[in-house]
């Protein structure tokens, strides 16, 4: 398939249907499918639904966004897992702790990201994001009444390129609930890594978060996840600790970020966004 053809093509195209019946989730097959991921989902902390965009179709999106690479931005090379910029904001809530503690940790990253605002709306990752039959699968997944697309023009959709020696560091997310498409797998490398439930929302569990910082994955009981391009995952990122392991080779990994909330209207604040872009929003 070409680039060309995919424009003739609806979202529904792009999903294996017969392996995910997203469109006939009131049908047995489609309560069925939303029930086993939502047990895994809670068992785990993490889902991935495999080959949920067809391979072909992830094959054009990644060049899509090839395409558009250059308009993509880096950001800071370091920050914290809890996000916190103490370029941003003098009082940063980070100052409140002593040194060496998590939340004073500096760790590396290295990627470059393209937001919402500079995907055309033509694009398939676009499109697919505005597929009325996604909500729905994703509130059933995650065990909401609704799901709303997120009103942010950086952060609706998140592109991530990460080149060889580009990496995410551990960190958690702000949100309840992370979902995320697999668009183009390096050569070696960029493996999804994660802490199940590190941390809840009454124990932030700093011993342990400490600890997982200072290398020891086995005692933190990280799970490794083989993503593919095609790959959806859902994930609840903000108790469970991740990160994207460091890329080699030439061949870059390729992620869509995909926002979502259970209120209508959601958007982050301009600080939240100066964090993540280089033309630092107003």
């Amino acid at each position: 398939m070409k680039r060309s053809d995919l424009a003739a093509l609806t979202p529904d195209r792009f999903v294996d249907l017969a392996r995910y019946p997203v469109d006939r989730l009131d049908a047995p097959e489609g309560r069925r499918l939303v029930a086993e991921l939502r047990e895994i989902l809670e068992l785990k902390g993490a889902c991935r639904l495999p080959g949920f965009v067809r391979p072909e179709i992830a094959a054009i999106m990644a060049e899509e966004m090839e395409a558009l690479s250059a308009q993509a931005g880096r950001g800071r090379s370091e920050i914290n897992p809890y996000e916190f910029d103490p370029d941003l904001d003098a009082e940063t809530e980070a100052a409140k702790y002593p040194e060496n503690h998590p939340r004073r940790r500096l760790l590396r990253r290295s990627f470059r990201v393209l937001p919402y605002k500079d995907l055309p709306d033509a694009t398939a990752i676009r499109r697919l994001y505005h597929w009325e039959a996604l909500p729905p699968l994703l509130a059933g997944i995650l065990g909401f009444p609704r799901m709303y697309r997120f009103d942010d023009e950086y952060q609706a959709i998140n592109v991530l390129y990460m080149g060889e020696g580009g990496e995410q560091q551990w960190h958690f997310d702000s949100n309840d609930f992370t979902i995320t498409l697999m668009m183009q797998k390096p050569e070696r490398g960029g493996s999804f890594q994660y802490a199940p439930n590190i941390r809840t929302p009454k124990n932030e569990n700093y011993d342990a978060v400490a600890k997982l910082l200072d290398g020891d994955l086995e005692g933190s009981k990280v799970v490794t996840v083989p993503i593919e391009a095609g790959d959806l995952m859902v994930f609840r990122g903000k108790y469970s600790m991740h990160r994207a392991t460091p890329v080699e080779g030439a061949r870059d990994r390729i992620l869509a970020v995909l926002c979502f909330d259970t209120e209508k209207g959601r958007s982050n604040l301009a600080t939240t966004n100066r964090r993540h872009y280089v033309d630092r929003p107003a």
